[in-house]
């Protein structure tokens, strides 16, 4: 059985599949990263995916004869914090339009009455307003009501 760095440095010399063993080595740990950071486990397989499609392409840059597993895992650790940081952004984002979804239905709920409260000499003003607008601004004002 080869080592560690004899596989790697099979990899480098292009046999692609001296990388196997390396991934089959290191896969539990990897996994166990993945898993430990990221909030959807749904995720794990295609983050695990990713650091080693990552581990491949940097391959040159670990130096033989240190800790492959301290180097692999660090790879995991940073997707997993970068995974991390979309997923609370994505549910920030959800949080804020969801909001104003609920603001708006709310807003759509009561314009008629709103409209309807408004004395004449408003309505004709606001219709001025409109019917002076043009091009661009015209379409988007008379698309959006």
């Amino acid at each position: 059985m080869e080592s560690l760095d004899q596989q790697i440095q099979a990899c480098l010399e292009g046999d692609i599949d001296a990388f196997a063993a390396v991934v089959d080595a290191h896969e539990s740990d990897v996994r166990a990263v993945i898993a430990s950071m990221c909030p959807d486990t749904g995720l794990v397989p295609a983050l695990i995916q990713e650091v080693f499609l990552i581990a491949f392409r940097k391959l040159d840059s670990y130096q033989p004869g240190t800790n492959f597993r301290a180097w692999i895992k660090a790879i995991a650790r940073n997707v997993a914090q970068n995974e991390r940081r979309r997923w609370y952004r994505r549910q920030d984002m959800q949080l804020k339009y969801q909001a104003e979804a609920q603001a708006e239905h709310q807003v759509a709920e009561n314009i008629d009455q709103f409209v309807e409260s408004l004395p004449e000499e408003t309505l004709e003003s606001l219709r001025e307003c409109v019917g002076g607008l043009q091009g661009k601004t015209r379409a988007l004002v008379d698309g959006y009501y």
